[in-house]
């Protein structure tokens, strides 16, 4: 009898417990599925039988290689003893792929033009193979070239036109063409028109789209339009709204009018109801999925009824070709206490990992440790299903996601959802249905691009309840980057829910970094809370702390056309859309396209608390809007305090509020260097509709702000208040404050109550408070984080003989402050050759010197990994040049464009010595810097910048 049939015989004799296999091996290379598994000699082939043999407290060891499977495990472990899937040599060395390689098809070139090619396309270059076995219901997903080591070349498109670039990265479908009408050509130009958002309000249509000339912007943008391509029904139209560019459409043509340049959809394309046509005027689009549109090599189609691939390959060689064919990866549907560690999942036309649990199923207890997840449609698509006779076990609990990569996913990253009778309604909640939630120190990145919704959200949390994101960065997503989409709440009123009321809660961001999300898409936010009132918007224990919110810009391109919003931009690093019952803490956001912090709708029927956070360099600092029709009552407890707000074009807060709410405490805020754009009505302070320039107008008219600070510098360690003016400026920022803030002690003497208990029931460690009052901004001063002073050294230009001076000296290497932890910062810093670093000093001018005629000096020094000799530069105006040491060849350097080579000297003096990364210079670096008189140079001889690049 074989051995893998004894073991499973005996399984089924003996109590199951007492069959208990510790460990099972598994080689893809060397494994047969006719042998034990228990020693790595007798390995099983395939991943899938070892699952069926798996049983709790068993480890199953995969050896290196490629596994082209579905796993569907058979048993669940528990509490103490999970089952645990292994990637024995390693993270990485283990891959789970959903595609079959193209040497294993036989392809066949193409002799005639029979499929309805470009006529300009020679049909030798295209080869083609019989798909029918696989019982494809629609085209791979994946067609993949790699090299001879299994490294992604690239990823092959399906025919498309145009044939896009991306330029800019935040302006993803700027090369998409641009329709001119829906039903029919706009009777307006909505761009020249005095009603640019309405105008063409009659052309517009929920099911056509018409376009019957080229663009003419971009430049750049490749000519064509809906008549130069010959009949492209059955094609498939990737298109977004005409409104502003929030949603983007796959759609089916089923009927083209070809000399009209209209196409016919299916499904409908309404923007939010079938009342409010989505296409028209400014739609971007593309097509895709038709042999007409298969021109470039690269390029693949799937004839849905012949079952054939028709593909325009990169290189003759087919052998390292990869063609997706299995839907799913892991199935772990009603599955409870299995762990995945060091895994690569790929290459799926669906789900990655699956969780799909019916109204009486559950998973308790499941973890994804150190996995890649990548080229899937979902990464993890976690569902339960939740009905009125579910009992109170039918839920996703403890499942942990951590130090994994989830990338290159077409609709999205993760999913956490519910689904259920009654349309969900939440009024028979009695329960959430996924809870206990870790998600810790993950990378989320290139996410709904392909989005088969219209949106392309990163990661979506439906009622999220016991729920921790921790250390997670989320960046390069189409539209928001993470979204909470409703609270669960039981109550006959609309607003001040009691605590018990609100059955959904429990919810901690801490210390994530979001960046470059909403690149496809406008009105959206790096992370997004959205709710719906009466009973869905109110949430409950949500803290949002030590999060970094950046180059979130929201643009699209039918937006700036019709002039809506800062030329288009109407991205948000937090958006709190209609909800509240939320505490924002100690976060950095900046460089994002409208505001830093947006909260829309019903934000006044709980309490919402924006405390201690840096917000810099957005159209408007904070946004609060709310609409007319919704305000039925004052603020329940809205409060702004001890916030920092800088260099935001318009204003540094804009609300549309009462000055007589009550209710709504705005107050300790610290203004700096906002309203240097060009909008309408800037200010510090935008009230409704009236702006206030100065703070005193706020203090005198309103009652709010009587302990503000307007115009009085925050010293941050790095940043570059005109700089940071450029969209898109990735400077090296340093927000922790210098001595001499005007932060320092200015804020509110204690915290809300309710605050630091929360901290605590997340055992999180709040930054000590130091001084009579908390400071305002993220950061408290600490002094033990200041660069030391030092005496300057002086030196007589004539003999070079030491001279007398009271000339002081600091400086610093920084490579930034990113979400809660500062990367680097201090003198004799070690670097990567790839890290981005800014040196930085300053200059106490003697007093003696001060007023005087001066000129600033630089000299690096610098010795080569591996060798004894050292050559010195020096800095001529912005430029490093070689310098031979002499003083009389010291050249002046220049700090600022506004400022001559030669001026009266100042104190302090703020030097930037060098931006940026030292590729291909491994070695040791030693700074000087100082100021030059008509008789002496000054500078840092006792303590110069030293840093060694490896």
């Amino acid at each position: 009898m074989q051995p893998f049939l004894k073991l499973s015989l005996f399984c089924c004799l003996v109590n199951t417990v007492s069959c208990f296999a510790s460990d099972l091996w598994v080689d893809t290379l060397q494994g047969k599925d006719n042998q034990d598994g228990l020693t790595p000699a007798t390995a099983l082939h395939t991943v899938q039988m070892a699952a069926n043999l798996a049983t709790p407290g068993t480890t199953i060891h995969i050896q290196p290689g490629i596994y082209r499977e579905t796993l569907h495990p058979m048993n669940s472990g528990t509490a103490e003893a999970p089952i645990i899937y292994r990637a024995e040599q390693g993270v990485g060395s283990v891959i789970i792929r959903g595609s079959e390689s193209a040497s294993s098809l036989v392809w066949t070139p193409l002799i005639a033009n029979n499929i309805g090619l470009p006529a300009a396309v020679e049909p030798k270059n295209i080869v083609w193979t019989d798909l029918s076995a696989w019982n494809l219901t629609q085209a791979p997903r994946f067609v993949m070239q790699l090299d001879a080591a299994g490294k992604i070349l690239a990823q092959l498109q399906p025919s498309r036109e145009p044939d896009w670039p991306v330029q800019t990265e935040w302006k993803y479908h700027e090369f998409w063409w641009s329709a001119e009408g829906g039903s029919e050509v706009a009777s307006c130009d909505p761009p020249t028109d005095k009603n640019p958002q309405q105008c063409d309000n009659t052309s517009r249509s929920l099911t056509q789209l018409t376009d019957l000339h080229n663009d003419s912007i971009p430049i750049g943008v490749e000519p064509g339009n809906l008549t130069t391509l010959g009949n492209l029904t059955g094609a498939t139209l990737v298109v977004m709204d005409a409104l502003q560019g929030h949603f983007t459409y796959r759609r089916t043509i089923t009927n083209h009018e070809i000399n009209v340049g209209r196409v016919t959809l299916d499904p409908a394309a309404p923007y939010n109801t079938l009342a409010n046509p989505g296409l028209g005027w400014g739609s971007k689009y593309y097509l895709e999925n038709h042999p007409a549109l298969l021109d470039n090599p690269g390029e693949y189609w799937f004839d849905a009824a012949t079952q054939r691939l028709y593909l325009w390959p990169l290189t003759t060689d087919l052998s390292q070709l990869e063609i997706s064919r299995r839907d799913s990866g892991w199935d772990l549907t009603n599955l409870s206490y299995l762990r995945l560690e060091g895994l690569v999942l790929e290459f799926f036309n669906d789900k990655a990992i699956l969780i799909q649990n019916g109204a009486g199923q559950s998973s308790y207890g499941n973890q994804l440790r150190h996995l890649q997840v990548r080229y899937a449609n979902h990464g993890l698509f976690a569902e339960q299903m939740l009905t009125t006779q579910s009992p109170f076990s039918s839920v996703i609990s403890g499942l942990v996601i951590a130090d994994s990569e989830f990338g290159y996913l077409d609709t999205r990253g993760l999913s956490l959802l519910i689904t259920g009778d009654n349309n969900i309604d939440t009024s028979w909640f009695t329960y959430a249905p996924i809870v206990n939630t870790l998600i810790n120190n993950n990378e989320f990145h290139h996410l709904g691009f392909r989005s088969q919704n219209n949106r392309g959200i990163g990661i979506l949390f439906e009622f999220a309840d016991h729920l921790r994101f921790e250390a997670n960065h989320v960046h390069h997503v189409a539209q928001d980057g993470v979204v909470f989409s409703g609270s669960i709440i039981q109550a006959a009123k609309t607003f001040d829910f009691t605590p018990a009321e609100i059955k959904t809660g429990d919810i901690l961001l801490y210390n994530n970094l979001i960046e470059h999300t909403c690149q496809n898409a406008d009105d959206c936010g790096g992370v997004t809370f959205s709710g719906t009132a009466p009973q869905r918007h109110v949430f409950h224990k949500v803290v949002i702390m030590g999060n970094t919110f950046r180059y979130i810009y929201g643009w699209s391109f039918v937006a700036e056309q019709r002039k809506r919003w800062a030329n288009g931009y109407f991205g948000f690093g937090l958006y709190l859309l209609d909800v509240s019952g939320i505490d924002v803490y100690r976060n950095l956001a900046y460089n994002n396209g409208w505001a830093g912090i947006f909260l829309l709708g019903h934000w006044r029927d709980g309490s919402m608390r924006l405390y201690n956070n840096l917000v810099a360099n957005s159209t408007i600092g904070i946004n609060i809007w709310n609409s007319k029709e919704i305000e039925t009552h004052d603020s329940v407890d809205t409060q702004m305090v001890n916030n920092i707000l800088i260099n935001n074009e318009y204003h540094g807060i804009n609300l549309t509020a009462n000055p007589q709410d009550t209710h709504l405490r705005i107050d300790h805020n610290l203004y700096y260097a906002n309203s240097w754009g060009s909008g309408y009505g800037v200010g510090v302070i935008k009230v409704e509709q009236k702006s206030y320039p100065w703070l005193e107008d706020i203090q005198s008219q309103t009652g709010w702000e009587l302990n503000g600070i307007s115009e009085e510098d925050p010293r941050l360690f790095s940043y570059d208040y005109r700089a940071q003016r450029q969209r898109g400026d990735d400077s090296v920022l340093d927000w922790e404050i210098k001595r001499g803030s005007a932060a320092i002690d200015k804020g509110t003497a204690s915290l809300p109550a309710s605050l630091p208990v929360l901290l605590a029931q997340f055992n999180i460690q709040d930054n000590p408070q130091v001084g009579i009052a908390w400071d305002i901004g993220p950061f408290e001063y600490l002094e033990s984080h200041q660069p030391l002073h030092y005496p300057g050294t002086a030196t007589a230009m004539a003999t070079q003989q030491p001279q007398d001076t009271q000339a002081q000296f600091t400086g610093f290497v920084t490579t930034g402050f990113v979400t809660h932890s500062l990367d680097q910062r201090g003198n004799h810093l070690i670097l990567a050759q790839s890290d981005k670093a800014k040196v930085m000093a300053e200059i106490d001018i003697a007093p003696d010197d001060i007023g005087q005629l001066g000129q600033l000096g630089m000299v690096a020094a610098y010795t080569p990994a591996g060798i004894n000799q050292t050559v010195y530069f020096m800095r001529q105006g912005t430029q490093w040049i070689p310098w031979d040491e002499n003083l009389s060849t010291l050249v002046p350097a220049q700090i600022d464009a506004n400022l001559p080579l030669q001026f009266k000297l100042f104190s302090p003096i703020e030097v930037t010595v060098y931006e940026g990364r030292l590729q291909d210079l491994p070695g040791h670096f030693t700074i000087y810097v100082g100021y030059i008189l008509a008789n002496e140079v000054v500078f840092n001889g006792q303590q110069p910048l030293e840093f060694t690049v490896q």
